[in-house]
């Protein structure tokens, strides 16, 4: 397996480094003051506005963006709800929690509705009174994709906006996120979209994994390469498999370190 991995793998040397700007531990902790919450709500804006929604009484998690914050209203404008069916349950509870993914760390808040806006176009939340806080396991690994197209790691899995397949190609992968160039089967994929039960096979184990892909990037074919180009985030892998890909991620990592020292 390392010989595979000496010839077809080398980490992204031009991935920009992790900046962690506020003077917390990398530890699971909560912003509590006004400019803690704004700054770092103005970075999620900037970098990755996707996240992921959850009702009180429902199992499903719906997807979607942050449109915009304004300080001075105290509130913070998100787009519709994906799946559709989402939108529903917006009018019938003020309360959810909605989850931002930045550089491989979570942060989850509980929101109120403030208003709805406009049906066709988005919804109106108080800013949160506070922010909680889960950093990543690995910086290292969040500051790197490893290159993978070479191995052939086949992906698939099925968009939640129309339940039609996707189907193609692992890219790259890091310890949260995956990206792939697929074959969309007349599905219109965007930033935001939930892909459902996506899998992939290891190389030379076979191991299947498992996990929901919030997306984040989408570049549409182009004359030179006829498939959709889309990466995001990893959601919902189960402990046995989070345990098997954190796993291939560290070999990847311990054959880079060796190769670095010799």
């Amino acid at each position: 397996m390392f010989n595979a991995l000496k010839r077809l793998f080398n980490f992204n040397s031009n991935s920009p480094p992790h900046s962690n700007t506020d003077q917390h531990p990398r530890t699971n902790h909560f912003l509590t003051t006004q400019e803690e919450i704004l700054a770092q709500l103005l970075n999620i804006k900037t970098s990755n506005p996707t996240c992921t929604i959850f009702f009180e009484y429902s199992k499903e998690s719906y997807n979607s963006e942050l449109l915009e914050i304004n300080a001075l209203e105290n509130t913070m404008h998100f787009d519709r709800l994906k799946p559709e069916s989402g939108n529903t349950h917006v009018h019938r509870q003020k309360n959810l929690k909605a989850i931002f993914f930045l550089h491989g760390d979570e942060f989850s808040c509980q929101l109120t509705r403030a208003r709805h806006t406009n049906p066709s176009n988005h919804y109106q939340f108080l800013l949160p009174r506070k922010i909680y806080v889960q950093p990543s396991k690995s910086l290292a690994f969040n500051q790197h994709f490893v290159d993978v197209h070479s191995l052939k790691i086949p992906f698939d899995g099925f968009s939640t906006s129309n339940r039609l397949p996707v189907s193609g190609y692992v890219n790259d992968l890091s310890i949260n996120s995956i990206s792939a160039y697929v074959t969309t089967n007349k599905t219109n994929l965007e930033r935001g979209d939930l892909l459902k039960e996506c899998h992939i096979t290891l190389p030379e184990t076979k191991q299947v994994i498992t996990f929901d892909l919030t997306i984040n990037i989408v570049k549409k074919p182009t004359t030179t390469n006829i498939k959709t180009f889309v990466s995001g985030v990893i959601q919902s892998m189960p402990n046995i498999d989070k345990a098997k890909y954190d796993h291939f991620i560290t070999s990847i990592e311990r054959h880079d370190l060796k190769k670095r020292n010799f």
